[in-house]
């Protein structure tokens, strides 16, 4: 590994608050993948890392959606809410059920647009503002995370309106409320 590549994988992991073999990973999966494209690595990691996310929480809303809508096939909507209760309740009946997950998962997206912000703040701030690449980079990722966002609340919905949920899940939902600043950067999206 070259300087450049170890620099860019600890650029990487502090931006998207991952660990840096997770970053080096992401990195080479899109060195590999790469097509011919202007963008720089940096940006592409953060885009295949964004849209990857944003692919996996579709994928799982669209089932719990399916697995609720009254015009599906009694027979696929009977398998899909088999699959909802075998692979995300009851694995995790012993401790914090998925809608606390999903909760804490909607705070971790909310510190992420708070970082964005600050992160905007400080480019605009140090002149760095004729970098227009960051800029855009910044602002897909604060749209990407508002998205994120909204899936994870509309998947804890689902979960919810199914009786898929714990006490403890409850609790969390109000506490989480309760926790709310009164500016939060979701409102400015």
């Amino acid at each position: 590994m070259n300087k450049e590549f170890q620099e860019g994988c600890i650029q990487l992991a502090e931006d998207l608050d991952l660990d840096e073999l997770e970053a080096a990973k992401l990195l080479i999966a899109v060195q590999d993948d790469r097509n011919v494209s202007e963008r720089p690595i940096l940006t592409e990691a953060v885009i295949r890392f964004h849209q990857t996310r944003k692919y996996t929480l579709d994928c799982l809303l669209t089932v719990l959606q399916l697995s609720t809508d009254t015009v599906v096939d009694d027979v696929v909507q009977d398998g899909l809410r088999s699959l909802v209760h075998s692979q995300i309740v009851e694995p995790l009946r012993q401790g914090p059920g998925f809608v606390a997950k999903c909760l804490t998962s909607m705070s971790a997206v909310r510190a992420g647009i708070q970082r964005l912000a600050q992160k905007s703040n400080t480019v605009s701030v140090t002149g760095q503002a004729s970098q227009s690449e960051l800029l855009e980079r910044l602002e897909f990722e604060r749209v990407s995370f508002v998205k994120q966002h909204e899936s994870l609340g509309a998947i804890a919905y689902f979960l919810v309106k199914e009786d898929q949920f714990k006490q403890s899940d409850f609790d969390a939902v109000l506490q989480s409320l309760q926790n709310l600043d009164k500016y939060d950067h979701l409102l400015g999206a």
